[in-house]
């Protein structure tokens, strides 16, 4: 099982620092570089604290604009925040398409899960989707120094895909890639609904609990 960098936010969900995975040849992605999380519009001066001295210097959102609208980041001071929805260009077409999968979710069973195809089928098959994501890896590719954070909702499902892309860039394993992916599910998992997510990750000795 993979051994994940999560760090020690408050009110930051699922955060992650994407350093110490093996890449080509051996070699380890740099720790401080690449933040995976979820939105920021709750980050407690405590935690912008934390991200300063880390090394933070962009904040790129995946979200759409109606998501930031209702939810904006908060952005420590001197920190670069770039908007790069993945889902920004939705067409009324698609708009409603996920609406009627909505309306099934109490006769349907699979309604929700029909959903999520649907939504992740557009993410990779999309114009939109498609530039908004090599958006993002040239934010990566041109950003030499600091730390970037990026990040959606809930820094599960477009924020995962983009994690996918970048870990598979860089060399790292399939099945590494997988466990990170999935690892979200843990966390969401044992965060909000049990206390045995203290224990579970207790051997990272990562929270002063």
């Amino acid at each position: 099982m993979i051994r994940p960098n999560i760090l020690p936010l408050q009110h930051v969900p699922n955060a992650r620092d994407l350093g110490g995975y093996v890449g080509f040849d051996g070699r380890k992605i740099k720790m401080h570089r690449l933040l995976r999380t979820g939105k920021l519009c709750q980050m407690t001066k405590e935690d912008e604290t934390f991200l300063i001295n880390y090394g933070l210097t962009k904040i790129v959102d995946l979200r759409s604009p109606k998501e930031i609208e209702l939810a904006p980041d908060v952005v420590p001071a001197g920190v670069e925040h770039i908007d790069n929805p993945i889902h920004g260009n939705q067409s009324a077409e698609t708009d409603q398409k996920i609406l009627q999968l909505k309306k099934t979710y109490t006769k349907d069973q699979y309604a929700g899960f029909k959903t999520m195809c649907h939504q992740y089928h557009s993410s990779v098959s999309k114009e939109y989707s498609q530039k908004a994501f090599n958006s993002l890896l040239n934010i990566f590719a041109n950003t030499k120094d600091g730390a970037i954070i990026f990040h959606c909702s809930e820094g599960k499902d477009r924020t995962g895909l983009a994690t996918v892309l970048i870990l598979y860039i860089l060399g790292v394993d399939m099945e590494t890639i997988r466990q990170d992916y999935l690892f979200s599910n843990l966390i969401r998992f044992y965060l909000i609904r049990s206390t045995e997510y203290r224990k579970l990750v207790k051997p990272y000795r990562i929270f002063n609990w």
